[in-house]
């Protein structure tokens, strides 16, 4: 039930059942995995860490451990720890895209964006539909200005997820980059819509909205990313100004 609940996005309660019943059995590794899984996607990395040691140490091959660990660390931004948790996932679990994917992710963050396209392009062979990986492959081009592909991979991942705000992020921040407002601020639009939590699409957006003579808006939106994420400090500062302009 515990497992369930968890597989069903109800992590507090599936974690209270799966804390009794490790109390009970200590030795269960899919236990410890699924534990360090739900507290990953409540934000608890830290906690998440102490639980996927149990797990890793238990199995040293179990994949999915080392790749919820790779997945903390990498929100704790400890990148080349994380690095080697991916890379000891790829290893034990060659055909895991999501360990490819997320080792994508973390090279990116270290500027290996080669090494990043090629995790990548392993994890989108493994599922040529994996949203994820598409929209990693789009920000490493992107990173490496090769804005063309960027686009398409981007455009492929919201293809294959809809309601990938993160995809839609980073697809109206290179419409931006590259002049063509319209389709920039429908973009992220849906960015803000389908992700109401990132901070980033509203900064994003408030960015565009002002290109476009949208000052009203503008603000709006810089606001709601300074209110999702205070330490967003470019936002403040633009929102400062514009502020300021309509004194």
């Amino acid at each position: 039930m515990g497992l369930n609940l968890i597989q069903n996005g109800s992590y507090e309660e599936g974690v209270t059942l799966l804390h009794e019943y490790a109390s009970i059995n200590n030795s269960d590794v899919e236990v410890w995995n699924a534990i360090g899984f739900a507290y990953n996607n409540l934000g608890q990395f830290n906690q998440s860490l102490d639980l996927l040691s149990r797990a890793t140490s238990l199995d040293p091959d179990h994949g999915f451990a080392w790749t919820n660990t790779g997945w903390a660390l990498n929100e704790l931004d400890r990148y080349d720890e994380a690095k080697i948790a991916l890379n000891n996932a790829v290893l034990v679990d060659p055909d895991n895209k999501y360990a490819w994917s997320t080792l994508g992710y973390t090279l990116i963050r270290t500027g290996n964006y080669k090494e990043a396209i090629i995790a990548l392009d392993k994890a989108l062979l493994i599922d040529p539909k994996f949203s994820d990986a598409w929209n990693n492959l789009g920000w490493a081009y992107g990173e490496q200005k090769n804005y063309h592909l960027a686009i398409s991979a981007l455009e492929n991942a919201t293809i294959f997820d809809p309601k990938n705000g993160y995809a839609w992020n980073n697809l109206g921040r290179l419409y931006y980059l590259l002049g063509d407002k319209n389709k920039a601020m429908e973009a992220l639009y849906t960015a803000t819509d389908t992700r109401p939590d990132f901070d980033q699409g509203w900064y994003n957006l408030g960015n565009v909205l002002y290109a476009v003579g949208n000052s009203s808006g503008s603000i709006e939106a810089y606001r709601k990313a300074i209110k999702l994420n205070p330490e967003n400090n470019i936002a403040k500062e633009n929102l400062e100004i514009l502020e300021n302009n309509l004194i």
